[in-house]
């Protein structure tokens, strides 16, 4: 294992306390002063995991989140995501546009972030492993981002 970079964004204690603060959000408090804190932090912790993986140093995000059992919480909040652009989004976009257009594209946003970091970490087995569940649940997630491609696709 490679030594910490000095360029780092994170240091493993910050790290660690970042993803110790990430929790379920009631899906009711989606773009709440506390779901965007939430938000930073993930944006931030997908940033150190990038530079880790690409620099081949300690990859200490990753390795925190299996600690902490994490992972399944950060799948959650990728189906809550999900589940607001879909079912709520639609139905108040046209007064969130007219309120902020940079709080409604972070909350679209979130989704395609988490994504990322979770795309950095399951390149690790022990990530996967302790995943455990919350894996069928990312395979839904991913399977039915494909059959959208494909309906949304013009094949005929």
């Amino acid at each position: 294992m490679k030594a910490q970079a000095m360029d780092d964004f994170l240091t493993p204690y910050e790290a660690e306390h970042l993803i110790s603060s990430i929790h379920d959000i009631d899906i009711k408090e989606y773009g709440s002063k506390e779901w965007f804190r939430q938000h930073e932090n993930i944006d931030r912790l997908n940033i150190q995991a990038h530079k880790n993986a690409l620099g081949g140093t300690d990859e200490f995000v990753m390795d925190t989140f299996v600690t902490l059992d994490k992972i399944t919480t950060l799948v959650m909040e990728l189906l809550s995501a999900e589940t607001w652009k879909h079912k709520i989004f639609p139905l108040i976009k046209k007064d969130v546009a007219e309120l902020s257009s940079i709080k409604s594209y972070m909350c679209l946003y979130h989704e395609a972030s988490i994504v990322n970091l979770m795309e950095v970490m399951l390149y690790h087995r022990t990530a996967c492993e302790s995943s455990e569940d919350a894996l069928v649940e990312l395979i839904d997630y991913c399977y039915r981002k494909f059959v959208d491609i494909i309906n949304k696709a013009d094949f005929f």
